[in-house]
C-alpha cells in the first residue's frame, strides 16, 4: 500500500491532534465494546471504525520512513554524480540539478557543498561534503 507523505501534515498529527486523535480512539473503542456486547450482530461495522484512525497513523508513520529511505538513496546517488563531477572539472557546480525534495547548496566561500531533506516531525538530514557526513537537526538546531 502507497500512503502520500505530506510532512507538515505529519507535525500537525503528530503534535496539535494526539489528543483528539486519543479521544477518538478511546470513543472507537467503547463503541466498538458497546456494539459486541449489547448488539452483536454490528460488531463488522465497530470493528472497522475502530480500526480506522491506528490504520491512518500507521501509514502516515510508514510513508515517512519510506520516503526518507528514498530521499537517503537519492542524495547517495547525487553526491556520487557531484564527486564525479569534481573530478572531471577539478570543483564543485554551482548548480546541480536535483528531484523534488532534495536541496543542493553551495558554499562559495569554503570550497564545499551540502545536501538536505526533510524527514518530516521538524527533522532535516543535511549531508556536509568538508566531514562527508549525514547530520540530523531538529526544528531547535
Amino acid at each position: 500500500m502507497v500512503t502520500p507523505y505530506f510532512g507538515y501534515f505529519t507535525v500537525l498529527e503528530a503534535f496539535y491532534l494526539l489528543i483528539p486523535f486519543a479521544v477518538f480512539v478511546l470513543a472507537s473503542f467503547a463503541i466498538f465494546l458497546y456494539l459486541v456486547i449489547i448488539k452483536n450482530p454490528k460488531w463488522r461495522k465497530a470493528l472497522f471504525i475502530t480500526a480506522l484512525v491506528p490504520i491512518f497513523i500507521v501509514t502516515q508513520l510508514t510513508s515517512g520512513t519510506l520516503v526518507g529511505w528514498l530521499l537517503k538513496y537519492r542524495s547517495g546517488r547525487i553526491i556520487e554524480e557531484i564527486e564525479k563531477t569534481k573530478s572531471q572539472t577539478g570543483a564543485y557546480p554551482i548548480d546541480f540539478p536535483t528531484p523534488l525534495g532534495i536541496a543542493y547548496t553551495k558554499d562559495e566561500f569554503r570550497g564545499e557543498y551540502y545536501l538536505a531533506y526533510t524527514r518530516g516531525f521538524m527533522t532535516t538530514e543535511e549531508y556536509s561534503s568538508e566531514s562527508k557526513k549525514w547530520i540530523s537537526k531538529g526544528w531547535n538546531d
